[in-house]
């Protein structure tokens, strides 16, 4: 009698708790991507003027983005980057360095701080100005790389570097270098090592961290004889 009971409990449980549960699942709302409601959002067409006058011909939002991506050679001031770069979406980081690319044609060193402004972030559109723009002062330059080009990090320092090393620095600097800054990267510690270990300095005999590490690439280094150059490069401009 009691099994009876609690089948008939479990039955009518069971009764009463799957259509609920089927009636949830099927009423659930469907997921919206936020990214996809932003790529549906229309451009207004008053903003397409100009050179991207022809862009209004097309109706799909992605094809309106990618027509001003192709169109970023008109491009010329930092407004005009700004506005219609970020409506390209998934474009916007070529729009930019495609911008970068033709601004390099006439900028000057002077003209940096404000060019950057144009890059909104993006390393390809940084390393441009921060490659065609360099300036003497090796601190500034790297500064710049960390800063500016965190994804292109590594090849910004390496010619910043190389640029130092085209400077040829005394052995006093080359101490600063060291000394100054007690975490630098390993390439900037490389390019120093190597300057060392070519002109024959023994610049690595200290316990901190740069000096660990110089003495590590300076054993590396001995492994290769024709690691030294005898010419290192043309210099920045002055």
């Amino acid at each position: 009698m009691r099994a009876n009971i609690l089948f008939a409990r479990s039955y009518l449980v069971k009764t009463m708790i799957l259509p609920f549960i089927f009636f949830s699942c099927t009423t659930q709302q469907p997921y919206n991507d936020p990214k996809s409601s932003i790529s549906n959002v229309e451009i207004d067409p008053s903003l397409l003027v100009g050179a991207f006058q022809s862009c209004s011909q097309y109706k799909m939002r992605d094809l309106v983005s990618y027509c001003i991506y192709q169109h970023s050679k008109n491009l010329h001031t930092i407004d005009e980057v700004n506005t219609y770069c970020s409506l390209t979406e998934k474009w916007e980081e070529a729009c930019r360095h495609s911008w970068a690319v033709q601004r390099m044609h006439n900028a000057k060193p002077d003209d940096f701080e404000e060019l950057i402004v144009g890059c909104a972030g993006f390393s390809d559109c940084a390393m441009e100005f921060i490659d065609g723009l360099p300036i003497r002062d090796s601190s500034i330059q790297r500064k710049r790389c960390k800063k500016y080009t965190r994804s292109d990090k590594q090849d910004c320092l390496r010619h910043a570097m190389q640029m130092w090393a085209n400077m040829r620095p005394t052995k006093e600097q080359a101490e600063i270098f060291l000394r100054d800054q007690p975490y630098l990267d390993d390439i900037e510690i490389a390019y120093v090592a190597e300057v060392a270990y070519c002109n024959q300095w023994n610049l690595c005999s200290d316990k901190t961290n740069n000096h660990i590490k110089c003495r590590s690439f300076t054993k590396q280094l001995r492994k290769n004889d024709k690691q030294c150059r005898q010419n290192w490069g043309k210099q920045p401009p002055p």
